[in-house]
């Protein structure tokens, strides 16, 4: 700065701050695991100004694909199948010129539960007919019967 009078002058110190740009991802979506042909979901919870998504599928050339449809902060798959277990997404959040890409999930689906119930039984041996039918047919229980001091698991 300069003075008619004085000359020279110099201003006071300033200092420049430059601030990093936040980052629009606030929480990572997590990876899930669903029995065969249940429901899951992945979200990804973002900030921003007109926030954008975009999921994404690894496919099996290892290169990521947009899934058709995702643009939303959450991704659904509404029945799992096998043929999903191991799939890996991750999702592009976009607010103006930012772009932040999530971490990388996991599905994995495992195998239906089966469940089997027993109509009530007679009592005739009836009852432990079933109980040698479910020894040679791989199922175990968790109960105990015990009949004139013989006990049967």
């Amino acid at each position: 700065m300069t003075d008619k009078n004085k000359g020279q002058e110099t201003s006071k110190t300033a200092i420049l701050t430059v601030a990093e740009a936040a980052e629009l991802i606030t929480a990572q979506p997590k990876s899930v695991t669903v029995q065969e042909g249940s429901p899951a979901s992945f979200t990804v919870t973002a900030a921003g100004d007109n926030l954008t998504y975009q999921w994404q599928a690894k496919g099996n050339d290892g290169t990521w694909q947009d899934v058709a449809g995702a643009t939303k902060a959450t991704l659904s798959v509404s029945q799992a199948t096998k043929e999903l277990n191991g799939s890996q997404y991750q999702v592009v959040v976009k607010s103006g010129d930012k772009s932040e890409t999530s971490s990388v999930v996991t599905l994995t689906v495992t195998d239906k539960a089966v469940t089997q119930f027993f109509a009530d039984v007679p009592l005739n041996n009836q009852f432990f007919t079933e109980i040698n039918w479910m020894g040679t047919s791989g199922y175990s229980t968790g109960w105990v019967r015990r009949c004139q001091g013989v006990e049967a698991t």
